[in-house]
C-alpha cells in the first residue's frame, strides 16, 4: 500500500474497466464474455464510421425470363386450342391440327413473352 500521496491505482478497482463505449485495440474481450472485441459483439449492422464513407445503392430489379417465356407458351397453346375448335373441319384430323398449331403458336407466344421480359428489363 502506499502513502496519501501516493498516485499509483493498484488497489482501483475501476482501473481494470473499459470506459462506456469505447473498444479496445488490442481485441480482447472487454466485457469478459468470451468474445473478441468487434463487429461481432453485440452491434447488429455496419458501425457509424463504417457507414460514413457508403455509398446508397439501388437494387436492380430484373424480370424472371422463365415466367415470361412459359406464359408466352401457355398463352400459345390456349390460342391454338382456340383457334382449332372454332375452326371448321378441313382434311386433317382436328387432334393432329391442334398438335402442330399447338406447337407454332407456342413457339411464337415464348418468342413473344420473351421479348417482353426483354423490353422490361431495359426500361
Amino acid at each position: 500500500m502506499g502513502s496519501v500521496g501516493d498516485v499509483s491505482s493498484a488497489g482501483d478497482p475501476t482501473n481494470d474497466r473499459e470506459p462506456s463505449g469505447g473498444s479496445r485495440s488490442d481485441g480482447a474481450d472487454p466485457v469478459g464474455t468470451g468474445e473478441p472485441a468487434g463487429p461481432t459483439s453485440g452491434r447488429d449492422g455496419p458501425s457509424p464510421e463504417q457507414l460514413a464513407g457508403a455509398v446508397r445503392a439501388r437494387r436492380r430489379s430484373a424480370p424472371r425470363y422463365r415466367v415470361f417465356i412459359g406464359i408466352g407458351v401457355l398463352v400459345g397453346v390456349f390460342a391454338a386450342f382456340l383457334v382449332t375448335t372454332t375452326a371448321e373441319g378441313g382434311e386433317f384430323e382436328a387432334g393432329s391440327v391442334l398438335g402442330y398449331t399447338a406447337l407454332l403458336l407456342a413457339l411464337v407466344g415464348g418468342l413473344l413473352g420473351g421479348g417482353v421480359a426483354v423490353l422490361l428489363d431495359r426500361r
